[in-house]
């Protein structure tokens, strides 16, 4: 059995999706924020490590960016997610929108493509144009790096978005779609802050110490 799938359905539900966020200026506005976060990070992030205030090459603002970014993109994400079904449903025009010879999977996909087109469009812009300021400022050498910052951002990012729509999918209420994606997005820093723990509590995080004992332990043998 074929799954209940119409290519150009979709493709048209996801324009419909991108450019109601265009309208909405969504795009201009997360775009200038990925911009201004990164020529921020990249001027201001040596400072912190009690370097000097300029700009840093691609290496090092990544190094900063990616902390950033994984705790910034996946909210984002569950923002733009949400409301997808569950809004509509709640205002009425998803009533419209499935009273037209569309399936729900054509919904879902193009709300999920449509919303990714977003993520993508704002963060290979703000990334993009931020990227090649700092490169023309500090140097292009790490680019191609910074390039996969970008992409495996992107992924992140899309990951929160399907479990966002998904979510608002099967909730009654916007409020409890937004609810169950926050929890999974804490509930993951959460469970990454205890395993580093037990890492370290199991001696995971000792080996510099241990080179260290070693050090000196053959320093002073000698």
């Amino acid at each position: 059995m074929k799954p209940d799938i119409n290519i150009r359905k979709v493709k048209a539900i996801a324009k419909k999706e991108f450019m109601d966020n265009v309208r909405n200026r969504w795009v201009l506005a997360l775009s200038m924020i990925f911009l201004l976060l990164v020529i921020v990070i990249s001027y201001f992030g040596g400072a912190s490590s009690g370097g000097d205030v300029e700009f840093q090459g691609f290496k090092a603002t990544v190094a900063t960016m990616s902390t950033l970014a994984a705790m910034l993109l996946p909210i984002i994400a569950i923002m733009l997610g949400y409301s997808a079904v569950i809004g509509e449903s709640e205002n009425g025009s998803l009533g419209v929108v499935m009273g037209c010879p569309v399936s729900r999977n054509d919904v879902i996909i193009g709300k999920f493509l449509g919303l990714g087109s977003v993520l993508l469009a704002t963060i290979f812009l703000g990334f993009g144009i931020s990227g090649v300021i700092v490169g023309a400022i500090a140097g292009f050498e790490d680019s191609l790096a910074y390039l996969l910052f970008m992409v495996l951002t992107f992924l992140f990012s899309m990951f929160f978005l399907g479990f966002s729509i998904f979510m608002s999918t099967i909730a009654t209420k916007r409020s409890t779609a937004i609810a169950g994606g926050l929890v999974i997005f804490f509930s993951g820093m959460i469970a990454g802050t205890i395993l580093i723990g037990i890492w370290v509590a199991t001696g995971g995080g000792h080996g510099s110490d241990d080179g260290g004992g070693h050090a000196g332990h053959d320093a002073s043998t000698a």
